[in-house]
């Protein structure tokens, strides 16, 4: 039997992530208000999608 393997669209997640690093502020705070880690497979992905939102939170500027 095979293991069923949930939804992914890891390039949907990195276009996210990338958006979110490189995007307008109030975009920005629109989607970190949306989206929880939960939305992403990738733990990479969840672990940079929380220091974004963890910094956008403390007022402070997401830079690459």
């Amino acid at each position: 039997m095979s293991k069923n393997i949930p939804p992914q669209a890891l390039d949907i997640e990195q276009a996210l992530i990338g958006e979110l690093l490189y995007g307008d502020k109030n975009i920005n705070e629109k989607v970190l208000s949306i989206l929880t880690e939960d939305v992403f497979y990738k733990e990479s992905h969840r672990l940079i999608f929380n220091a974004i939102n963890e910094l956008s939170s403390n007022g402070k500027e997401v830079d690459v």
